[in-house]
């Protein structure tokens, strides 16, 4: 359990697909196991752990990119690395003990539920992006944009949403991220398992 949810690490060892497995590769991703309809938002690294003591630790991070690479999270998404280690690389490595692998997971990220609390009563603009409607606050768009500030401005103030047809969800959500770390500044959730 992390964060509320209910989490799951699968590793496939010949691989997610066919093609992984004439690769000669293995698969690992992250899933959320919970039965719910909430997405969750969050960043997250995960890692087979160097058990001879080295430190030589392998696996993805995603906690020092920029701009932050969040996955949003639904009942039985999976996200990982499709290709994470060569399977005739395993055996021999400091990764695997008494046939054993241990692997490291950390989530790090806002619950989307918590997300909407905390914009809730300070939200006062629409952001339409593609089919998606983000509740975002006007000081902050035009705090950290000259676009959104000059399209804030007095002669459109009277409008209460924004739409933008020309970019992904996906894309816009690094700018959201701002406005969300000014409320995590308050109310973070930091997960790890």
């Amino acid at each position: 359990m992390v964060g509320g949810y209910e989490w799951k690490i699968w590793f496939f060892p010949n691989g997610k697909s066919v093609g992984v497995y004439n690769a000669g590769q293995t698969s690992l991703y992250l899933a959320l196991r919970s039965n719910t309809k909430d997405r969750v938002l969050c960043l997250f690294e995960i890692h087979l752990i160097d058990q001879s003591g080295k430190g030589n630790h392998h696996g993805r991070s995603l906690f020092n990119t920029f701009p932050p690479d969040m996955t949003y999270f639904t009942l039985g998404h999976m996200d990982g690395l499709f290709y994470f280690i060569k399977q005739d690389c395993l055996e021999p490595s400091d990764y695997l003990k008494d046939d054993c692998l241990k692997i490291n997971c950390s989530i790090q990220g806002l619950i989307s539920r918590i997300e909407k609390l905390l914009l809730k009563n300070n939200a006062d603009i629409f952001v339409k992006v593609a089919e998606e409607t983000l509740i975002v606050q006007k000081s902050t768009l035009a705090a950290h944009s000259d676009v959104f500030r000059s399209l804030l401005s007095n002669a459109h103030q009277q409008h209460n949403e924004i739409v933008i047809p020309d970019t992904k969800p996906r894309t816009f959500e690094c700018l959201r991220l701002v406005e969300l770390e000014i409320c995590a500044q308050v109310s973070r959730l930091v997960w790890s398992t």
